[in-house]
């Protein structure tokens, strides 16, 4: 009888316990190539669903010339006539490869894709390799 309630109270923890697991969205990594050549500035990738909270995650791997450096933010998915919609991002510059999450609002605000966007910051022929993904774990 000990052992039938002692495995009713485990059952139940476990149960309770894997109901608070949190799964990440749309976090599988997509590779990116940025080539900046003057006077283009903007590069943009394919729009890919959004579907939790969390930050959007960049690295950059490789590149040429990214001395001149390239500004990361997140853009919805939906072109409004003259640019991407605004998600509320935040914007990280890189000077060399790294990675970072990059805050922004388009699940909370009701958009169903994002884009990564790459702005040169200096003028000058550049490419930028990496990985993105929408959402973060």
């Amino acid at each position: 009888m000990k052992k039938l309630i002692l495995s009713i109270a485990l059952a139940g923890t476990i149960l309770l316990t894997s109901g608070s697991i949190i799964f990440a969205g749309n976090h599988i990594d997509t590779k990116f190539d940025f080539y900046f050549t003057s006077p283009n500035k903007v590069r943009t990738t394919e729009a890919r669903p959004k579907l939790d909270a969390t930050s959007s995650y960049v690295k950059i791997n490789a590149g040429k010339n990214l001395n001149l450096g390239v500004s990361m933010k997140m853009v919805g998915g939906k072109w409004n006539g003259s640019h991407y919609e605004d998600v509320g991002s935040s914007t990280k510059t890189f000077y060399r490869p790294g990675s970072a999450k990059i805050p922004q609002n388009t699940y909370e605000w009701g958009k169903g894709d994002t884009r990564l966007q790459g702005i040169r910051v200096n003028p000058g022929y550049m490419t930028v390799f990496g990985l993105w993904s929408p959402d973060s774990i």
